[in-house]
């Protein structure tokens, strides 16, 4: 760090984010603020779990399990009446990409686990899914295709400057995610929520 003139410990990452230490450091430091409150939900959810010592792999354990399947076609309505609600030019992409076979869908031999978007400069968005009719499985939906979008979008910008550092194109999809939970979130009973 010395030697290359880094400023602080995270600056090198941060220079890779596009992002100045301050803005850094002022995140750090609201997260901080916020710790009584995480560790609040922590003893709470070890109490509900009815455990004595609570594990990392413990905080995401589901307090109520949800037994609410959501079939993939009710999950492609969810979402792109979101995105329509939002904005027609997400939701016309992401119909375009349902109705185009740019959307692999559920889980098959020898298919690759989890979910992505793959998206490159001059190439139709794609998006790789194993889903399972899951609440969470619709959340990855919304997910994936806020990646897709964001890599349709960003193809009027120049080959050198296409891609975005990951805190920006995660911004895109965790944005889809917000969008959805806000009107999944209407719909919910007080159990549910």
């Amino acid at each position: 760090m010395e030697l290359r003139g880094y400023k602080g410990v995270m600056s090198k990452r941060n220079i890779s984010e596009q992002l100045s230490d301050t803005v850094v450091d002022t995140l750090m430091s609201r997260v901080q603020e916020y710790f009584p409150l995480y560790q609040r939900f922590l003893a709470a959810k070890q109490k509900h779990l009815g455990v004595s010592e609570l594990y990392g792999y413990d905080t995401g354990a589901p307090i109520h399990p949800i037994q609410k399947k959501v079939p993939y076609e009710e999950a492609q309505k969810q979402v792109l009446d979101m995105f329509g609600a939002f904005d027609s030019r997400f939701h016309d992409y992401a119909r375009s990409m349902m109705e185009e076979g740019r959307v692999d869908v559920f889980p098959k031999a020898g298919k690759r686990g989890g979910a992505f978007a793959s998206y490159d400069k001059g190439v139709e968005s794609f998006v790789l899914l194993n889903y399972t009719d899951t609440i969470d499985d619709v959340f990855t939906l919304a997910h994936e295709l806020g990646h897709a979008i964001h890599g349709h979008l960003a193809q009027g910008q120049k080959s050198p400057v296409y891609d975005s550092p990951l805190v920006l194109a995660e911004t895109a999809s965790i944005f889809s995610e917000n969008l959805l939970m806000e009107r999944i979130a209407e719909t919910l009973t007080p159990e549910e929520k």
